[in-house]
């Protein structure tokens, strides 16, 4: 394993690797409710690139034993686990789109909510997509894949929806708050498009979580991510050609270290409302208020700026995790987190 994964490091190839009994994940130390781990190795230094990604599968899951610390998934969820694994392995981030269906403990199928659901999602914990008739990757599972590898089509499929999320001065990017683009519901359907048809993104996804600082002399920051200011507290969301409203909501705080949502490895600790975009943004106005966004195939709907009504100022302006290297990629059981 450690010539392998050094391999990858040095950028020579991208190897995917099946535990078939779950020993090696048992001999790095990680725990038995990892399904698997996945993320990059090697970067372009010029470009930003990847060079080089892995993806690590733990085969307990698929030995036909359930029991505690030996759990199973049918194989059409193992599959969706690989696929999740192969997401991180080419860039995808995690997504936290729908969460009230995980903090509700929803039964998934038949709920509006699971059909928006995304793949990258940090735990799994429905049954899988395909059994409910969905597809195996949900609209913003589609949205970021196409939007990270755009073929001729993206322009004639998708627009952009781009913005700052500001702290309560209205002037600092305020890092690591989720944004979700949710579809205008179309009363003339029986589905709620604002339940099935969403798109995220975290604020400061460009920026890195650690920037390089002075003061202890050892500190290079990371390697991920960039430093200029200007992406601090930006975001920008692919979304389908449509109507929108935009809002913000705060990362969970299950969400942390390897299951992270966006650049920090453990999430802001506010607890605040869903706050809405509107056309009177201000750090005093009703956080319910939404206004609808039209946006157009190959359209960019930039400025959509949402002024925080936390009261709770400012933080260091990079948010900084204090992270040098982010950690492992998990996909995880609700159920064991639930435990834990």
């Amino acid at each position: 394993f450690n010539a392998v994964f050094g391999d990858c490091d040095s950028g020579n190839q991208s190897p995917v690797l099946f535990d078939s009994n779950g020993t090696l994940f048992a001999q790095l130390g990680l725990p038995p409710d990892i399904i698997g781990i996945a993320g990059q190795c090697k970067l372009d230094s010029a470009t930003g690139h990847i060079v080089s990604s892995f993806a690590f599968l733990n085969g307990t899951f698929q030995d036909g034993v359930n029991t505690f610390n030996n759990y199973e998934l049918t194989a059409r969820q193992f599959d969706e686990a690989i696929t999740h694994e192969f997401g991180h392995l080419v860039g995808l981030d995690h997504s936290q789109v729908n969460l009230s269906l995980f903090q509700t403990g929803g039964s998934c199928a038949g709920d509006d909510r699971f059909a928006a659901l995304p793949l990258m999602f940090p735990y799994e914990f429905c049954p899988a997509r395909l059994d409910s008739g969905l597809p195996v990757l949900s609209p913003d599972d589609k949205a970021w894949i196409s939007y990270l590898y755009p073929n001729s089509a993206f322009n004639q499929t998708y627009g952009i929806i781009s913005g700052y999320i500001l702290f309560d001065d209205g002037n600092s990017g305020a890092q690591g708050v989720n944004v979700i683009a949710r579809a205008v519901d179309n009363p003339a359907t029986p589905s709620n498009e604002s339940q099935t048809t969403a798109f995220s993104a975290v604020s400061g996804l460009y920026h890195t979580g650690n920037p390089r600082q002075s003061v202890t002399g050892d500190n290079p920051g990371s390697q991920f991510g960039s430093r200029q200011a200007q992406n601090v507290g930006y975001y920008a969301i692919p979304v389908l050609a449509g109507n929108y409203t935009v809002e913000t909501e705060y990362i969970s705080s299950n969400f942390t270290g390897g299951s992270k949502v966006g650049p920090l490895s453990q999430p802001i600790s506010i607890s605040a409302p869903t706050e809405f975009w509107n056309k009177s943004e201000s750090n005093a106005d009703d956080v319910t208020d939404s206004d609808v966004l039209s946006v157009a195939a190959g359209q960019t709907v930039s400025s959509v700026n949402i002024i925080l009504n936390t009261q709770y100022g400012t933080f260091d302006r990079y948010e900084d995790d204090g992270a040098l290297r982010p950690p492992l990629v998990p996909w995880l059981r609700r159920e064991d987190q639930e435990a834990a």
